[in-house]
């Protein structure tokens, strides 16, 4: 059988009337430079050197799950941002070094490297890391 799939509000935002009057995101909650609007949540401005983050104020209570993400990277560089990542972690990160969020975090993240570090023309790329808390990435 065909697995129910429903969508939650509560763990979604998109647009139109996404950002409040008082530029709140309902369900969710994010920092540093990231900016809501009525379509989008920006992470960050074409500026040097910015980071921010959404984050979700409520835990998943669901077993299965799945997410569909859609994000367009723009810029007037050339060389680019370090890139992104998608969280699934017991606690929220609110600022760290590692793609916008704490190191040694306790669950998934999906990291979109758009930048190579090590010179060794392996980028862009996807990367799934599973964390149990203990491992500095």
């Amino acid at each position: 059988t065909r697995p129910l799939r429903r969508f939650e509000y509560k763990y979604s935002f998109k647009g139109p009337y996404l950002a409040q009057k008082d530029t709140t995101v309902p369900f969710f909650e994010y920092f540093g430079n990231a900016i809501a609007s009525e379509e989008s949540v920006r992470i960050t401005p074409s500026l040097k050197s910015q980071r921010g983050s959404i984050w979700t104020k409520n835990s998943v209570p669901f077993a299965n799950w799945e997410v569909e993400v859609v994000f367009r990277v723009t810029g007037r560089g050339r060389v680019g941002a370090d890139g992104l990542a998608f969280w699934y972690v017991e606690n929220k990160g609110k600022d760290g070094t590692v793609f916008g969020a704490p190191d040694y975090w306790k669950g998934l993240g999906v990291f979109f490297d758009s930048f190579d570090n090590d010179n060794k023309k392996t980028n862009p790329q996807i990367i799934g890391v599973v964390n149990d808390g203990t491992i500095s990435f």
